[in-house]
């Protein structure tokens, strides 16, 4: 194929992307009429973008149809079947494996790349997609290398496994430091932290990668030792649902970068929201974005795992405000939120439980204030964010009794007293 054909096709699939990044969720009318492109162009392309989170999350694109709903990877697939007697052209067939073939050496850049053998299988998976085309192994292994050199002449660099059986190609990138193995051993279970969180896929490939390139003979013993480590906490139901959100949001953050999220909210509500993402917190194991929302002023907190979609827009930056710190913005809240007024709160904790609050900092305005003669202890807060403190004292049960102010004293007074109704 003329190399001024498939430098066409690509930009056509540049733009696409470029786009999403711009107008997402847009309408499949608006795309198609701004960008001057016919489905049946269009529809394979973004089937090569299925696994490419700026255009595709869990099977469906940040485009709407003319009832309202999201493109699905699917039902394109179906589409591009059932209208084989259209006959697509060759040029675009192989957009489509150039794309897709861009795509997974992108996704799996955290594994190492891919070997010839796990490229073969991804072809198969695609061509299958065509219908029943039959292609032999010769001309499969010719059109992969056919490929490559293509990504090669577009000035995409590729790393080729030279010759070792079992290697990998994978896109140029910078290689991640060498540590030593008892540096990457302790890494390695500091990521168990995060199995069944956000950052579940992040860190099971970024562990794969430690033991491919810090512990390639790892000792007879690793995997025994893997089953005698557990963390035990909080996890999610379904973390794999997630994917690689929590890193788009990362990306945002450090580029200071507009992100459009599908939010719902805790009545079910969903709907798209423009954000300007200004810091992410961690607390107690979940995860909180603190975002301003377009033509807004201040930020709000948002819980990263009621978040459906997110897409960032690479080509859309906003001005960091130079007057904002998280730091800051924290400073006096006893979890995420600031919105209600700082209370000077006093609490009296008992003697069994005297030596572990004082061994530990709950909030930077803890004081010790009093020792009392029967062994109990009383701290001083400054805070706010009362709906999370209250939650917090209850869970210490009778161990905890508030002493001020009145009003924190009767929230948990209220809360008790639906607690012991439900026993009755």
């Amino acid at each position: 194929m003329p190399t001024g054909m498939v430098e066409g096709i690509t930009r056509d699939g540049q733009r696409v992307l470029a786009y999403l990044a711009a107008h997402a969720p847009c309408t499949e009318e608006d795309l198609l009429r701004d960008l001057r492109i016919k489905r049946s162009s269009l529809y394979p392309i973004l089937i090569g973008f299925a696994q490419n989170p700026a255009a595709c999350q869990s099977g469906q694109y940040w485009i709407r149809d003319k009832q309202g709903n999201w493109l699905e990877e699917a039902k394109l697939t179906d589409w591009v079947n059932a209208n084989k007697g259209k006959k697509l052209s060759k040029s675009l067939r192989q957009c489509e494996r150039l794309l897709y073939l861009y795509n997974q050496l992108q996704q799996r850049g955290p594994d190492g790349g891919l070997t010839f053998a796990g490229l073969q299988d991804l072809y198969q998976q695609l061509i299958a997609s065509y219908g029943p085309l039959s292609t032999s192994a010769g001309s499969l292994n010719r059109m992969i290398h056919r490929d490559l050199g293509t990504l090669e002449s577009l000035g995409i660099a590729l790393q080729r496994p030279a010759g070792r059986k079992g290697g990998k190609y994978r896109l140029e990138g910078a290689y991640l430091p060498k540590l030593p193995a008892d540096s990457a051993a302790a890494v390695m279970v500091g990521m168990l932290l995060f199995q069944g969180t956000l950052l579940d896929a992040a860190t099971a490939a970024a562990s794969q990668a430690i033991k491919n390139s810090f512990l390639r003979n790892p000792p007879p013993d690793w995997k025994q030792l893997e089953q005698r480590i557990k963390v035990v906490g909080d996890v999610l139901a379904d973390p794999g649902r997630f994917g690689d959100l929590f890193g788009r949001l990362v990306r945002a953050l450090a580029g200071s970068c507009v992100i459009t999220v599908e939010y719902t909210r805790n009545d079910g509500q969903s709907k798209p929201r423009r954000l300007q993402p200004l810091g992410l917190l961690c607390k107690r194991g979940v995860w909180y974005l603190i975002a301003r929302p377009e033509k807004k002023a201040t930020a709000q907190t948002y819980r990263v795992d009621q978040m459906n979609r997110v897409i960032v827009s690479e080509h859309e930056r906003f001005a960091y405000p130079a007057d904002f710190s998280l730091d800051e913005y924290l400073h006096c809240s006893w979890g995420v939120f600031n919105d209600d007024p700082i209370l000077q709160v006093r609490i009296r904790f008992s003697p069994a439980t005297a030596r572990r609050v004082t061994n530990l900092r709950y909030h930077p305005s803890q004081q010790i204030v009093q020792t009392n003669p029967d062994g109990s202890v009383e701290l001083a807060f400054e805070v706010c964010g009362q709906v999370e403190l209250a939650s917090w004292l209850l869970s210490w049960g009778s161990e905890a009794e508030v002493l001020e102010p009145s009003e924190l004293r009767q929230e948990l007074l209220r809360r008790a007293r639906e607690i012991a109704a439900l026993y009755q």
